[in-house]
């Protein structure tokens, strides 16, 4: 009952914190105790209702603040057009509405994860026209360091308790706690605070809890790029990169148990990668359609793949056909309900999937746009650069192994170069 009451008192201290600082908008702080504390949690203080409390919770406030958005706009004629966030954003969703063309949809999915980018849009767009300066980036920072910090110490404080091995918390899967997490790991090493060493291994040490091995190896990005800050000359940058990308080539063969080289598919990501090639050869121009995959992943999966290896996809691929009700019951048994779901488990995969070769090209403009502004941030400050590659990295780094495109923190954290550099020129303007 403990995790019942921790939205509350993360929202006692959000108030005391808005307080006690300069933002001009309660909600920017609000939406991420929402992304901390309501998304997941389940709890309804043992309450016999339709709906979840906090959850529910969590989608009014994302509506409030995309409202606000909205108004924003609006009431000051911002010309959205003259911002690159707003221009980005517009463009993946036009990558989205092309890869339905000429695909057989299922409209339902289609259209929910469309809605869901447009409210992740309109949630990214509320804070970036609401931290109007590097106070206000700052003083965010700190707030969700310190909600960050929160979860670690209940990291530690479960695993003392229950013993578990893989600690969750209220989250559905450790997984999304560990992408939690890593935000809160840059901005420790990062800060000026004479404890900050301390804060980054708390939370390194929560990460670990969590057992995810995409969390760790987004871990190392991270302290890499904070050793990267105490090395002046070129030699030993260089040095210091090939030693990360070799713990990350060593550290990627063991998580992937050798199945890639050997050719088999008996570890589900490494199937995932074949089971791409299948799909983006059926329609390499724009995907099967954005929101496809999960629900018609079966349709693409052939007899040289079935004879690779048993595994959770082909397990999946079977619920999906059409079985005698003795196989239905064992596959019901095994944990595989009939036309069982898959996610690509990389937002890579999902995009080479779903938007084929439209959708690369938007990766590769939005790599080039990330690029030309992490340049114009070192010119700035050598430190907003680092913690910016850090954030990036890491973010990136994890979502290679899982799917969290969907979260407005991905989207968030990749625009963090852009509001920094524009808060930067209004400082130097004013």
């Amino acid at each position: 009952m403990i995790y019942s009451f921790l939205p509350i008192g993360a929202l006692i201290y959000s108030l005391y914190y808005y307080r006690n600082n300069s933002l001009n908008s309660y909600f920017v702080l609000l939406i991420f105790v929402s992304y901390f504390f309501f998304a997941t949690n389940y709890h309804n203080f043992g309450l016999d209702l339709p709906f979840d409390i906090f959850r529910t919770l969590h989608r009014f406030i994302g509506i409030i603040c995309s409202l606000l958005a909205v108004i924003h706009i609006f009431k000051f004629r911002v010309n959205v057009f003259r911002h690159e966030v707003f221009k980005l954003l517009a463009l993946f969703f036009l990558v989205l509405i092309i890869s339905s063309i000429g695909n057989d949809l299922n409209i339902d999915s289609f259209i929910h994860y469309v809605r869901n980018f447009v409210f992740i849009s309109l949630l990214v767009l509320f804070l970036y026209f609401k931290i109007e300066s590097k106070d206000h980036l700052d003083e965010l920072f700190t707030f969700i360091l310190h909600l960050t910090l929160f979860l670690a110490v209940l990291v530690v404080f479960d695993h003392l308790i229950t013993g578990s091995k893989r600690v969750l918390l209220f989250y559905s899967n450790p997984n999304y706690l560990a992408f939690s997490l890593l935000p809160g790991l840059s901005m420790a090493l990062f800060s000026k605070h004479s404890l900050k060493l301390f804060f980054a291994f708390l939370i390194f040490f929560a990460i670990y809890m969590t057992d995810s091995k995409a969390g760790f190896l987004s871990s190392l990005c991270i302290f890499s790029f904070y050793l990267l800050s105490f090395s002046r000359n070129s030699l030993s940058r260089v040095v210091l990169i090939f030693t990360l990308l070799s713990l990350c080539t060593v550290f990627f063969s063991h998580v992937m148990n050798k199945s890639f080289f050997n050719g088999g598919t008996s570890n589900t990501r490494i199937g995932m990668v074949y089971l791409t090639a299948n799909v983006i050869n059926s329609s390499p121009l724009n995907g099967i359609g954005y929101g496809q995959f999960r629900k018609s992943f079966h349709l693409f999966i052939d007899q040289h793949f079935i004879d690779r290896g048993h595994n959770e996809i082909n397990s999946k691929y079977f619920s999906n056909q059409k079985l005698t009700e003795e196989e239905l019951q064992l596959s019901i048994k095994n944990g595989y309900p009939k036309n069982s779901e898959i996610m690509t488990h990389s937002d890579l995969l999902t995009v080479i999937c779903e938007l084929g070769l439209v959708g690369i090209i938007f990766l590769i403009y939005l790599f080039y746009k990330l690029y030309l502004e992490l340049k114009k941030l070192f010119l700035f400050s050598d430190h907003s650069f680092l913690l910016s590659i850090s954030l990036v990295s890491s973010v990136l780094c994890f979502s290679l192994f899982h799917n969290n495109m969907t979260a407005f923190v991905f989207w968030f954290v990749l625009f963090v170069p852009f509001i920094m550099n524009r808060n930067y020129k209004a400082n130097d303007s004013s």
